[in-house]
């Protein structure tokens, strides 16, 4: 399963960009009229609204590394077991982790939710 939305250069048929955030299939994916924004809709009907401006490398890693605490957020609940996430994630370079390591304290203070106490505690 990919998760990601690919954005493609449909003349030279290159990709562009590759969005990760989905914690399931991606269904439907849209551009905004103005092609800044694009909204993508995955299994279990999360909606991701993402930045489609083109891309410089620092512009990339952020995007990558917001990416990443995402989908790692989505699935962990602790914020050390996103830290071991993205310090055991083969699939991304070492400037992308630092990144996601340096943007990781606002991230987690701004998005991450809660734990509810489980009942009867």
């Amino acid at each position: 399963m990919d998760r990601t939305v690919r954005i493609w250069d449909p003349i030279r048929g290159q990709e562009l960009q590759t969005l990760k955030g989905h914690d399931n299939w991606v269904y439907a994916v849209t551009f905004h009229p103005d092609g800044m924004r694009l909204a993508s809709a995955g299994a279990g009907g999360k909606l991701l609204v993402w930045d489609a401006r083109p891309a410089d490398p620092e512009l990339s890693r952020q995007r990558e590394a917001l990416g990443l605490l995402e989908s790692l957020d989505s699935r962990y609940r602790s914020k050390h077991k996103v830290v071991e996430g993205i310090r055991s994630d083969k699939g991304i370079t070492d400037e992308v982790r630092q990144e996601a390591l340096s943007l990781l304290e606002a991230y987690w203070q701004r998005h991450a939710k809660p734990v509810q106490p489980s009942p009867g505690h």
